[in-house]
């Protein structure tokens, strides 16, 4: 993970990396790296059958 160190999301170090696309569990930061143009997912487990989904999704 890339983060300041205040231990929050880099969001500039991030985009600088020029992705194709975020994974975050971070709604808010999905938000702002969409808002340039940087699609982003956001994933959740808090319960168990969540980890599963999200491994799906991930692949």
């Amino acid at each position: 993970m890339i983060e300041t160190q205040s231990r929050e999301p880099d969001l500039e170090a991030i985009i600088a990396l020029q992705p194709d696309v975020i994974l975050t569990t971070y709604p808010a930061m999905a938000d702002a790296v969409a808002r340039v143009g940087v699609p982003a997912v956001v994933i959740e487990w808090q319960e168990p059958d969540d980890v599963k989904t999200a491994m799906e999704l991930i692949g």
